[in-house]
């Protein structure tokens, strides 16, 4: 009876505690047809792993900012609007837009616009819970899927948004700039009362429609979706 061969996977740590990963293969050895041992090859697959690892991240985050990209911020949505609908769940967004980014860049250059949209999500984060989605939506856009949130707490979490942004200006070697932006909410109530599902593209639709007429108003400003925008 001719023996299995065997591979499988493990983790193994160095002196600094540094993670490595391992392969073992391990099949028989025999001479003509008599089998009198095994023998194990081990390989390290560590430099492999952490390069699989970092294209992962590249294909899901935003280089810069660290948040979603808007590829993986959309596949990550559909996922998260039909998981809130089958359990009848509210489903929340916010798209932001930095009010004047453009003039921070030309007037203090793109080091100090770069250094403007990180401390962006950095703020954007300290209000957020770890199952909320942040995304830069676009260059200076960002957007948040909220999960499980209805419209009035949507809101309340974009009026923190807000205030987070306005709260201290930003300040990059010997430049300081203050920041501010424009919020288009929208959000669905997975309840009886809905008779057609609302796809995510509609949400963004909406969130758009609401972030325009934030714009129009005069900036700074947080505006919900309602019928009368359209």
């Amino acid at each position: 009876m001719k023996s299995k061969e065997y591979e499988f996977l493990y983790t193994g740590y160095d002196i600094h505690n540094t993670p490595h990963f391992y392969k073992a293969r391990i099949f028989p050895v025999s001479h003509d047809i008599e089998q009198y041992g095994y023998a194990v090859l081990v390989s390290d697959e560590t430099i492999q792993r952490q390069l699989i690892q970092k294209l992962e991240t590249q294909a899901t985050v935003d280089e810069l900012t660290q948040a979603l990209n808007r590829r993986s911020f959309i596949d990550f949505g559909f996922r998260e609007l039909d998981r809130c609908r089958i359990n009848k769940q509210p489903f929340g967004l916010i798209i932001i837009d930095l009010d004047n980014f453009k003039e921070i860049n030309d007037t203090m250059g793109h080091l100090m616009g770069d250094f403007v949209l990180k401390t962006v999500v950095k703020r954007f984060m300290q209000e957020l819970r770890t199952i909320d989605l942040l995304a830069r939506y676009g260059g200076d856009e960002f957007a948040v899927i909220l999960p499980g949130s209805n419209i009035n707490n949507t809101l309340k979490v974009a009026g923190r948004l807000r205030q987070v942004l306005r709260k201290d200006p930003v300040k990059f070697d010997d430049k300081t700039a203050h920041i501010a932006a424009s919020f288009g909410v929208t959000a669905i109530n997975h309840d009886d009362t809905i008779q057609e599902p609302v796809s995510l593209i509609e949400l963004f639709k909406q969130a758009d429609k609401a972030l325009y007429a934030a714009k129009e108003k005069g900036k700074d400003i947080i505006m919900a979706y309602s019928e009368n925008l359209e």
